[in-house]
Formats: C-alpha cells, sequence, structure tokens
C-alpha cells in the first residue's frame, strides 16, 4: 500500500514538472514570435525611412546635379566633337571623303554598341545600370579625347602627313559616349524623384534637363575652337580630357546609384500581419 502511494506521489510530481516545461516553453515561443515581430517592423521602417529620404534627395539634389553634370559633359564633348574636322583637315588634309568615312565610322560603332550592348545591360539590370553605362561612356571620352592629343602630339613629330591609329582609337572613344551618356542620364533624369512630382511633370524635368545640355552644346564649340587655335589641336583635347575625367569622379562620387531608381514608401513591398504571423 505504501509503495503504490509512493509511486503515485511520483507520478503527479512528474506530470507537475512536465506541465510546467510545457508551460516555460510556450512562454518561450511566444517571446520569441513577438521578438522576431518587432524586429521585423522595426526593418520596415527603415526601409520606409531610407526610401522617402532617397526619394527627396532625389528631387532636391540630384536632379540639379544631374543637369549641371549634363550641361558640363556636354560643353567639353560636342566642343571636341566639332573641331574634329578642323583636325583632320589642318593635320593630315582630309578631303571630304575621308571627313565623313571617319564620322559614318562613329556613328555606326556608335549604333551597334547602343543597340548590342546598352539595350542588353539596360534589359538586365531594370534601369539600376544607367549610372554604371554613364560611367562607362564617360571613360571612353576621356580615352579617346587622350588618343586624339597624342594624335596630334605624333603628327607634330613626323611629317608624314598620315595620321596614326590613335586617331582611330579616339573614334571608337567618341563612340562609346554617344552611345551611353546622353541616352542613360535621360533614363536616369526620368526616374529620379519621380514620386515626388505628379506624372505630368516628367516632361518638365526631361525638358530643364534637355535644356541644359542644349546650352552646353551651343557654347562648348566657342570655347573649343577658342582654345584649338591659340593653343594648338594637342592643348586642346588634352584640356578636354582632363575636364571630362573630373566630370566623371563628380558623377560617380555624388550621384548614388540607388536614387536613380525612383523608390518611395508605396513601392516597399511591406509583409502583412497574416505572413508575420506566419513567419513566427
Amino acid at each position: 500500500m505504501a509503495s503504490t502511494v509512493s509511486t503515485q506521489r511520483r507520478s503527479a510530481a512528474v506530470a507537475v514538472h512536465d506541465s510546467d516545461n510545457n508551460s516555460g516553453s510556450d512562454d518561450d515561443m511566444q517571446t520569441q514570435a513577438v521578438a522576431r515581430q518587432a524586429a521585423e517592423g522595426r526593418r520596415i521602417t527603415r526601409i520606409v525611412f531610407i526610401a522617402l529620404l532617397l526619394d527627396i534627395l532625389s528631387f532636391t539634389i540630384i536632379l540639379p546635379l544631374l543637369n549641371m553634370v549634363h550641361f558640363a559633359y556636354l560643353f567639353f564633348f560636342s566642343g571636341m566633337e566639332y573641331t574634329l574636322t578642323f583636325l583632320t583637315h589642318d593635320k593630315f588634309n582630309f578631303s571630304n571623303m575621308q571627313q565623313g568615312r571617319l564620322l559614318g565610322f562613329i556613328g555606326i560603332t556608335s549604333t551597334i554598341l547602343q543597340g548590342g550592348y546598352v539595350r542588353r545591360v539596360k534589359g538586365k539590370s531594370a534601369g539600376r545600370g544607367d549610372k554604371s553605362l554613364v560611367a562607362q561612356g564617360m571613360v571612353g571620352c576621356t580615352l579617346g579625347l587622350l588618343s586624339i592629343a597624342l594624335c596630334c602630339i605624333s603628327a607634330d613629330k613626323s611629317s608624314d602627313g598620315n595620321p596614326s591609329w590613335w586617331l582611330w582609337a579616339g573614334a571608337v572613344g567618341f563612340a562609346v559616349a554617344s552611345a551611353t551618356v546622353v541616352n542613360c542620364l535621360n533614363s536616369m533624369v526620368s526616374l529620379a524623384g519621380a514620386s515626388q512630382q505628379a506624372a505630368g511633370d516628367t516632361g518638365k524635368r526631361l525638358g530643364d534637363f534637355r535644356s541644359a545640355g542644349q546650352i552646353g552644346r551651343a557654347l562648348g564649340p566657342v570655347f573649343a575652337c577658342s582654345v584649338y587655335w591659340l593653343s594648338g589641336a594637342a592643348v586642346c583635347y588634352l584640356v578636354g580630357a582632363v575636364a571630362v575625367s573630373v566630370i566623371t569622379l563628380v558623377f560617380v562620387a555624388a550621384i548614388p546609384a540607388t536614387t536613380i531608381v525612383a523608390t518611395s514608401a508605396k513601392d516597399v513591398a511591406i509583409p502583412s500581419p497574416s505572413r508575420l504571423n506566419k513567419a513566427s
């Protein structure tokens, strides 16, 4: 009889102990679920805050900076491009056909690059490759201008009157720049700060951007021709190469790629409460 009572007492103690363990494990699971939900809520809050901040920066800072970059780039690029025919006639005595062949080479190469390379990169990156493509085009322009400057130096040293291969290397750099920079800058401006303005204001943003570029395109040849005839062809293209390299550095440092694609709070995928409960 005594052993039976002792056994019952031990069974009751074990049952109470198991009940306490189950209750403790349930409390731990609930605590962990609440902690996970709180962490998810903090993460979503940070995402929304960063998205709104980037969108405001796109509207107040990035757009004017892109306009300035567009103006400065076209100021030097169009000026150097404008003097290219002066160079080929003055240094190498090119005929109209030879100049047309050179310009046609630049145009055809630019078309091939734009259709075969730029289109594929933009298609795969869903708009996030614009900054990289612009930087590549500016680097290509810088290298092209340096190549033409070396061509001018080589022509001054030799008297055969034939252009070196540096001229065609410079033409390739011009083609890379033509295929990438302006087109991708247009894409960036159309996306940056889009959610801060009405849909109808996209035309205004692009209009301001294009106006800045056209001012640079109009004033650039005046500057480039002045430097060309006053200081020489080599100095002209060296100045252009240094200027475009500085513009490239400013662009890469000042334009964050994450602000190019307009991201607003309404675009952030916020999980529903059911998803949070499921995750917990």
